[in-house]
């Protein structure tokens, strides 16, 4: 099985914006709008190739339907501040000609911090969990993760260095931190097992 598998589509929000070079590739970046079944919506950031587009024409909102990857990366500012950013990376692209919101991702990896079991303001369990998942050439994508109810009781004794694969779909929530809004991601659970 592959490790990290993502399908999602949405609506793209912004325009292409540059992110980085590698080799004779140029990556850019843009916010895609999915929309969830109660009617609120994740706006999860991608980092395309501008192989697999045309990165020169606004294509804001266009339906887009992408199979890849989510990766992170670890960001730090000029404050010494430490956060963690998720995307997502096409390996394929392709525009639809109806609206589409689909958000499944597909992990397997090794909880790698001790998992946070705790009960919502809503009275739900919940358990926080870190999940470190290999891409190769010993890099690791670091994915927080969220089990609610059987799921969060399930993962709440699972030890560091545990292998599990998982199934759910990439969140995005918005809160306020020293004065700022800031936009966090975590991949909400709706299957887990594990892995011998």
């Amino acid at each position: 099985m592959v490790n990290n598998k993502i399908e999602i589509a949405g609506v793209i929000e912004t325009g292409f914006m540059w992110d980085h070079d590698s080799g004779d590739e140029c990556f850019y970046q843009f916010l895609l709008r999915i929309r969830r079944k109660n009617r609120d919506s994740d706006i999860i950031p991608v980092i395309i190739s501008d192989k697999l587009i045309d990165v020169s024409t606004d294509m804001t909102g266009r339906s887009i339907f992408i199979d890849g990857e989510l990766r992170s990366f670890i960001h730090r500012d000029r404050n010494g501040s430490i956060r963690l950013f998720l995307y997502a990376f096409p390996q394929k692209a392709s525009f639809l000609k109806r609206p589409a919101d689909i958000n499944l991702i597909f992990l397997q990896g090794t909880v790698c911090q001790k998992p946070e079991y705790r009960r919502t303001p809503q009275g739900r369990w919940s358990t926080d969990v870190m999940l470190a998942v290999e891409r190769g050439a010993a890099l690791c994508d670091y994915i927080p993760c969220s089990g609610q109810n059987h799921q969060a009781g399930y993962l709440s004794v699972l030890p560091v260095g545990s292998r599990i694969r998982t199934i759910g779909s990439l969140q995005s929530r918005r809160y306020h931190e020293n004065g700022r809004m800031n936009t966090g991601f975590e991949l909400s659970l709706t299957s887990v097992e594990s892995v011998v």
